[in-house]
């Protein structure tokens, strides 16, 4: 598919607005306040025993599986991380905790390899294309007749 010139800018201007759009919607919909107050008030004492008891971690903090958010759905809101504790004389509870720093480098360095091959790959693809483009003349009608490329009968 060949684009004309004269088609690149409206093209990259509609490109560019739909990924900013997209982003924005993604803000939009991730966005949402987290009242902690009025979650912290929805629990019972039992479930907030780590406030007022001593306690222990149970399970390192993790990130809300299908069956945390359905049986612990307003602290899964909170940060999206949840952890198991002990508390002395209540026992098990849940705390909602935050990511862990290097899993989010960790998704950090994955996006940015994966944005630099993406690079590399387009920019080698471009540099092939141009390569082969300037090797192949096509003969023009004022060259002669050619019956093989070369070669001028």
């Amino acid at each position: 598919m060949r684009v004309r010139r004269r088609h690149l800018t409206p093209l990259t201007l509609l490109i560019l607005g739909f990924t900013l759009g997209v982003l924005t919607l993604h803000d939009l919909v991730t966005s949402d306040p987290r009242d902690v107050e009025g979650i912290l008030a929805r629990l019972t004492d039992r479930q907030l025993c780590w406030r007022s008891e001593k306690y222990y971690i149970a399970e390192p903090c993790d990130k809300c599986s299908d069956e945390d958010v359905r049986r612990n759905a307003d602290l899964c809101l909170l940060t999206g991380y949840i952890q198991r504790v002990v508390c002395e004389a209540s026992g098990y509870a849940w705390i909602s905790c935050q990511a862990q720093e290097w899993e989010e480098e960790l998704r950090f360095w994955a996006f940015e390899a994966s944005a630099a091959v993406v690079g590399v790959m387009g920019g080698l693809s471009l540099a092939v294309q141009r390569h082969t483009r300037h090797n192949y003349r096509i003969p023009l009608a004022s060259d002669g007749f050619h019956c093989l490329p070369g070669i001028i009968v």
